[in-house]
Formats: structure tokens, sequence, C-alpha cells
């Protein structure tokens, strides 16, 4: 299928830029801690802590300046001594592992040393709803964060944390907060604050089409007003299968099975007479062994590198909807970045959509043969079902968005609609 699209100008590689007011550390590990009261914010003023809306002034003690291992005077927190840290969510901590002892004035000095070595360099940080072992963290952002890297001659350079630093369904804060620059995400692990990002899924198309439809335009106006910027919307054309226990019964359907589902699959799982239970993806494993679950909705790529194959027998068949991913960058930083490598990000994110469409067909192709091998069988719903299978899925996504985004929702489906590119 023809997948050309109009690619944004792109800067040079090598472009020039102002040094940043800090050089952030790539090596420095930050991790979430359980309990504490504040949560880190680099854009807080030095000698302060924000707590709910107000700031209140603390002692001044030595802290790591936001970013890198280095101290300087700021608030005293209540997870550590020597970390500034934020509230936000159900009260986590981010903690710096490593902190430079030693007076303000050396660490002052590191930091102008710091700055001076990376004055041409921007580093951004990204959080990642996925850990390495799901398909779309190599596929789609650690490609990214490569042709980035490449096409900016080493200028730009993403560094990512994962779920494992705060987990995927409480992201979209501390990125609109400013604790991370970016977001690698899908947006039914944000369904709480607002369901557009998710029903992107009920929308099949290639990328041109999905931009020259206003989707895309809209997508990000959305966001723009919740203080993210849209980077990219890669889309896996794939789609998405259930992993089940057992076969599809005499039902044609899922009548009675408990489903592990995120909230994209509430609609489709109800219309199938199945209860959804939502659970992170590092959790599905366990659930299947012990029987918590019937069965797992998930792309149809992926259940290999999680082992599910272990602990179920089949895969449904066919599949439906999209898969479609997100790339958010806090609209503070990315108004900080200068128009080239704005520009740069863009056209990578472009080229990005190109290739996660072309590349996924194939790659859900192995993935079935592969299961087959592993000793897993297709299993199939009724005639019936599987003929009404593409409307009930996007009815299904936009029914759930819908009450959530209300009179946003219906502009959005009204766009795919007139585009052909929904149910």
């Amino acid at each position: 299928m023809d997948c050309s699209i109009d690619r944004l100008p792109r800067p040079a590689a090598g472009y020039g830029r102002l040094p940043p007011p800090f050089a952030f550390d790539a090596s420095i590990t930050y991790h979430i801690s359980i309990g504490a009261e504040f949560l880190l914010d680099r854009r807080m003023p030095a000698g302060q802590c924000r707590h709910g809306d107000k700031w209140r002034k603390k002692s001044a003690r030595r802290m790591p300046l936001p970013g890198t291992g280095r101290e300087l005077h700021g608030a005293a927190s209540a997870a550590a001594p020597g970390t500034m840290t934020k509230t936000f969510g159900r009260n986590m901590a981010l903690t710096n592992n490593r902190t430079l002892r030693g007076s303000l004035v050396s660490a002052a000095w590191m930091v102008v040393l710091a700055t001076t070595a990376s004055a041409s360099a921007s580093e951004l940080r990204m959080i990642n709803s996925w850990d390495p072992s799901y398909v779309g963290s190599k596929e789609i952002s650690e490609r990214f964060i490569a042709g980035v890297r490449e096409a900016s001659g080493g200028n730009t350079v993403i560094t990512t944390m994962g779920p494992e630093t705060v987990p995927p369904f409480e992201q979209l804060q501390p990125v609109t907060a400013g604790v991370f620059d970016m977001l690698f995400t899908h947006g039914a692990y944000h369904f709480g604050d607002t369901g557009i990002g998710m029903a992107m899924d009920a929308v099949v198309g290639t990328p041109q089409q999905v931009r020259d439809s206003g989707l895309w335009k809209m997508v990000d106006e959305h966001y723009n007003q919740r203080g993210l910027k849209l980077v990219s919307l890669p889309t896996m054309p794939s789609g998405y299968h259930i992993i089940l226990r057992e076969p599809i019964g005499p039902d044609g359907g899922l009548a009675g099975r408990t489903i592990r589902a995120t909230p994209v699959y509430h609609g489709l799982l109800d219309r199938l007479g199945a209860s959804p239970v939502v659970l992170p993806g590092g959790e599905i494993y366990s659930a299947l062994e012990r029987g918590v679950v019937d069965g797992a909705a998930w792309p149809s790529i992926g259940a290999l590198d999680f082992r599910w194959n272990e602990v179920s027998d089949h895969f449904l068949r066919p599949t439906f909807g999209s898969v479609a991913h997100l790339i958010f960058m806090n609209m503070d930083k990315w108004e900080s970045l200068p128009p080239e490598e704005q520009s740069l990000l863009l056209a990578e994110g472009q080229d990005l959509e190109i290739e996660v469409y072309e590349r996924f067909n194939e790659l859900a192709r192995t993935e079935k043969q592969a299961l087959e091998a592993a000793g897993m069988s297709e299993t199939s719903l009724s005639p019936e079902n599987v003929a009404e299978l593409p409307a009930q899925w996007a009815n299904g996504v936009w029914s759930v968005v819908g009450e959530k985004d209300g009179e946003k929702a219906q502009q959005a489906r009204n766009l795919a609609l007139e585009a052909g590119l929904t149910k």
C-alpha cells in the first residue's frame, strides 16, 4: 500500500544552538519510592518546595540540581536529605541515587564545567510506559531515539526510563508537570484524564490519511491544552488480539470469561459477554498462570516476548482495530527548543509513523507463525461475531471515549467518518 507522506523540512545535522542553562547527566539513575511526600520538580525556585498549590519556604540545605547529581542550596525534602521533590499521584518520591558531596562553591563549579562541555548538546528525558520486553519499545521508541540522534549529528540525545520509575497509568501528570521531558505511551494509560488518544485505536488508515483527515492536528491541539505537544502518532495496523487459556466455545463469544484489558477493550468485551480486569502488562503472566484471568487482550505482536505461550494455549483471530502509540513532549520544554530542533523532531516523528505502519504487518505474520511453533493454536469467534467485529470494536471504542470526552469525542469520530477511516 502506498504510504507516501509530505515530510517536514529537516534541519542539517549538527545544527547549532544556545547552551542549556544546565547540563543533564545521563548516567544518573532515578528511582521511585512509595510513601514519600514530595516529587522532583526541576522548575522549582531554589530554596522553596511546593506542596499542593502553595509554595512554602524550607530550610536551606544541600540538594542535587534536578537532572544532575550536583548539589546546590535549596529545599530539604521529606524523602531524603539532599533531594528536591514534588507531590503528584500516589505519594511517590523521585530520588537521585547520587549526590556530589562538597561545598556549594565546588558544586556550582562542576555545573559550569559540565555546561561548557555540552554547550551544543540537548538531552531529553523520556518516560516509557513499557519495559524493553514490549515490541514497541524496540521498534518504536528506540527507533525514534536512534533516528533523532543520527539526524541531529548527536546534538539531540534522548534517554529513557520505564514503568519501574513511574507506573504506566500515572505517567501523564509528571510529564505535564515537567518532571520528564517526553512520554512514549498509549491513550488507555491516561484514560482517567482523557480518552482522545485512545480513540485513535478505532481509526484504520495510513499515516498520510490520518494527517489529511485533520485527526493528527486535532489530537495535537487537544493535548496542547493539557501542557503536551504531540511529536508522533506511530500506529500498528496489525491491531489487537486476545490470548486465551481455553478456546472459544459453543457460544461463539467470550461469555462468562474474565479478560485482562485496558479501557480501550471494554466496549468490545462487553458486547462479547466478557468481564474486563485492568492490569499492567507486567502482571499478565502471573494472572494467566494462576487463573485470575481467562485471557489477556494485547497487541497482536508481543506474546512471545512476555512468554505468555507458557501459560495459555490459544490466540484469537481475526485481529481487530489499530494500536495507536503516542510520543509527547512537555509543552514548556518544547517551546524552549530552537525552531530547527523542533522541526527535526517532527520530521523524525513523521518518518517513524511510516516505518511503523510498513513494518508491523510483517512482524504480525512472523509472530503468528512463531506462536504456532511454540504450541499455541488459533481460535475464532462465531461467523456472526467475526462479521460484526470491525463495527463492534469501533463502536465500543467510540462509546467509551464518548462517555469521557463528550463533544470532543464526537468531533474526532466525525473527522474519521468523513475520511472513511472508522465505522
